[in-house]
């Protein structure tokens, strides 16, 4: 959600604690798929990526973040099978193929409902 805006020469006001918000990004740190390899550090920046991914769709509402996760997650999970085929080979290349076919489908169709929602009219 955004932030009052301020005049350029002023400080933006101190961020404030949203309950709402800090659940969502809970949830959606603890749901992204962890590679064995992984350090922590390398988690961390992955929870950083999918949290600014989600950030920069500038969602205004509660239900447009709620969107925005969807998108946001469906986007990382759409990368992640990406990496997890990269080296397969034979019938497992073909399996591979055919979930990121599926998971770049629901990152397409999420990010259609996204934006229907924040061009439908508000009164």
């Amino acid at each position: 959600m955004t932030q009052p805006a301020c005049a350029p020469d002023e400080e933006p006001p101190p961020p404030v604690d949203d309950p709402f918000l800090e659940r969502l990004f809970g949830v959606m740190c603890e749901h992204i798929p962890a590679r064995r390899e992984d350090t922590f550090v390398d988690r961390v920046r992955r929870w950083y990526e999918t949290l600014r991914f989600m950030a920069e769709l500038h969602p205004r509402t509660s239900a447009e973040c709620l969107m925005a996760a969807d998108v946001s997650m469906k986007n990382q999970f759409v990368l992640e099978t990406l990496e997890r085929g990269r080296d397969a080979k034979g019938q497992q290349r073909l399996m591979r193929s055919r979930e990121f076919i599926d998971r770049a489908r629901d990152l397409h169709e999420a990010q259609l409902q996204y934006d229907l929602l924040r061009n439908r009219p508000t009164h």
